[in-house]
């Protein structure tokens, strides 16, 4: 017996006492029934079949040239099969769910075979062989109706009395993340379980690389969602049914509402709406010279969209931020920013409690309440004792109902017994506000401008405060160049931010619409982006926007929510990654395989599918990096 015969055993055979009896049976003939035969009594090939019932280790190398071997066997037993991938689609009859409603009311052993021949399409989640001649095949496919990447599960039961020669030779080949057709007939088994009788089948696309039972090293997982998808299929699922739920539910409730949804740049030549590092590229059309910034917010063009007379417009898009990553934070990340005439932050306020509840209603199911996870120090923390928060171990309840907190800036401050300068907003203040930063212990690097400073005492001393959903407001202008100023002080700006747990998911603020304000408030930022201070996250000089509100800009409120943070909130996930389909992560030291040998044999006219992969390390110049967890 070769190596190889017993790689391929080791591999694909059932139960060690089926092995054995295929083993002792000539080649294309059927085990007898009665005592084991005579090869299994031998001691040698007894202690490895032994060995066989242990768990199997394989190379991706070994398992594809398994299977590479299973084909061309098939290939040239039948020289008419056309796989293993099907050169042409297969149509199926019915979808996995319109079988399960058409059939799933059969009695317990009832078999249609008058219906006639019925074919569905799906991948194979497992096998298990009663016999040579009878094995059972759970193949799936995922709902196509809400609630959507539901799958559902159905058994093929096999048997060789139905089956052509070559039928029977592709459905003994087919392994777990197969895709395949199958034709045959519906039924249930004794246990009552929905199957169908397969009388056909085909080979779409085989799986020739190795499934593990287990993938728990986020490096791979996240690397490769194609095989978290596949092994993790009860973890990772879920969390993106949800965030299919929340953009859709989200998409209609400011449907609802008038807002019409639309597009606006990616690439552009400045990179405004927010104070954020943008990533840079130039254009091969105009020139190296000419440099484009991805946005960091579709915000300016959006507005300028209202000042054109579009009332109502919200855009879901990526923006992108040179900046950080950490549990909450990637460079790529997805948003949700809305613009409505005629109305301010105190309508954004309203509006936002009343869409975050139908959305959690939604996704719930019907509640208005989640429990999430907390890490151990968030679990240990002080503010988890407060009265409206409820916490059991290492859990939160937010609550959605009530009515959102409010906390305003300044008043919240100066009660915690910062003492801010009278002129916080001018530039002259920063060596004061500096002073109070460091009184305080807290840690802040350069450059050192109002915003920054003041958005570090916001961060220390009220967001922590911010347990249950909670609306901070009332801004200084330092910190919002392009909200309105505040009727009440003008200091102030009208803008709030939503925290939940304290972290921020939504912005909001009724917008500034005087030309020439915007216009000094923009040369003000430019002097925090002077070498000499060096703030390369101030908004930059927009002049063409300026010139725009010109045209007039009605009274308007501007609503932006994180829509990543969002849903990770409501899934209960802990880290961004989790939430999105591709995340960033860390270079690595990379493998390539190549695919050197994949030869013809005239002889036999057939693929010989005996494929040599390499593996070669890239040369970086580094050691090998590993992602930290």
């Amino acid at each position: 017996m070769s190596n190889h015969t017993v790689n391929q055993l080791r591999t694909f055979s059932g139960a060690a006492a089926q092995i054995a009896a295929d083993i002792g049976s000539p080649t294309g003939t059927s085990p007898k029934k009665g005592p084991a035969p005579k090869a299994v009594q031998d001691p040698a090939l007894a202690a490895e079949i032994n060995k066989w019932k242990q768990p199997i280790s394989i190379t991706k190398s070994e398992f594809s040239e398994s299977r590479a071997l299973d084909f061309a066997t098939i290939k040239a037993k039948f020289p008419e099969w056309q796989g293993p991938y099907a050169p042409h689609r297969v149509t199926p009859t019915h979808t996995f769910e319109e079988y399960v409603e058409a059939y799933g009311g059969l009695e317990s052993g009832a078999r249609l075979e008058d219906v006639p021949h019925i074919t569905l399409c799906g991948r194979v989640v497992r096998r298990r062989d009663a016999s040579s001649k009878l094995y059972f095949i759970d193949f799936e496919g995922m709902s196509s109706s809400a609630p959507v990447f539901t799958p559902i599960t159905l058994q093929i039961i096999c048997s060789e009395q139905r089956l052509s020669p070559l039928a029977h030779a592709v459905a003994k080949a087919i392994r777990q993340g197969d895709w395949i057709a199958v034709k045959g007939f519906p039924g249930k088994s004794k246990t009552g379980e929905l199957s169908i009788l397969m009388t056909d089948v085909t080979l779409l696309s085989p799986c020739v690389s190795p499934i593990p039972q287990q993938l728990e090293d986020p490096n791979t997982r996240f690397r490769h969602r194609h095989l978290d998808l596949i092994v993790n299929q009860k973890r990772t699922l879920p969390i993106f049914r949800a965030r299919a739920q929340i953009y859709a539910a989200l998409r209609a409730a400011l449907n609802a509402r008038g807002f019409v949804e639309v597009e606006t740049p990616i690439l552009w030549t400045q990179a405004g709406g927010a104070t954020a590092r943008p990533f840079w590229t130039n254009s091969n059309a105009f020139g190296e010279d000419f440099h484009l910034a991805l946005r960091i917010a579709p915000e300016l063009f959006l507005k300028q969209l209202v000042v054109g007379g579009l009332h109502k417009v919200y855009e879901i898009g990526k923006v992108f931020r040179n900046e950080g990553i950490d549990s909450t934070h990637n460079p790529e990340f997805t948003s949700c920013e809305l613009y409505q005439a005629h109305a301010d932050y105190n309508d954004m306020m309203k509006f936002t409690e009343d869409v975050l509840r139908s959305i959690v209603h939604e996704v719930t199911g019907g509640s208005l309440k989640i429990t999430i996870d907390l890490p151990a120090e968030a679990a240990m923390s002080s503010e988890a004792s407060e009265d409206r928060v409820k916490t059991a171990h290492q859990s939160l309840t937010i609550n959605f109902e009530p009515d959102f907190q409010r906390i305003d800036v300044v008043p919240a401050l100066t009660s915690m017994g910062v003492r801010l300068p009278e002129n916080f907003n001018d530039p002259a203040a920063v060596p004061e506000l500096l002073v109070e930063v460091r009184r305080h212990g807290i840690q802040v690097s350069e450059p050192y401008t109002n915003g920054r400073l003041f958005d570090a005492l916001i961060g220390h001393f009220i967001e922590p405060l911010c347990v249950q959903p909670t609306f901070i407001m009332n801004h200084p202008i330092c910190l919002s160049p392009l909200a309105k100023r505040s009727t009440a002080d003008p200091r102030l700006t009208e803008r709030f931010e939503l925290f939940i747990n304290k972290k921020e998911y939504c912005n909001a603020y009724s917008e500034l619409n005087s030309p020439l304000e915007q216009l000094s408030r923009l040369k003000a930022q430019q002097r925090d982006r002077a070498p000499d201070i060096g703030d390369v996250e101030a908004h930059p000089l927009d002049v063409d926007y300026c010139e725009s509100l010109e045209y007039g800009l009605p009274p308007t409120a501007g609503w932006g929510l994180g829509l990543d943070r969002f849903v990770m909130l409501l899934t209960n996930s802990l880290h961004i990654r989790d939430v999105l389909y591709f995340p960033i992560m860390k270079p690595q030291a990379k493998e390539r395989r190549n695919l050197e040998e994949i030869t013809f044999n005239a002889e036999t006219d057939y693929t010989a599918w005996h494929v040599h992969a390499k593996s070669k390390p890239v040369e970086t110049g580094t050691q090998q990096s590993t992602e930290s967890t």
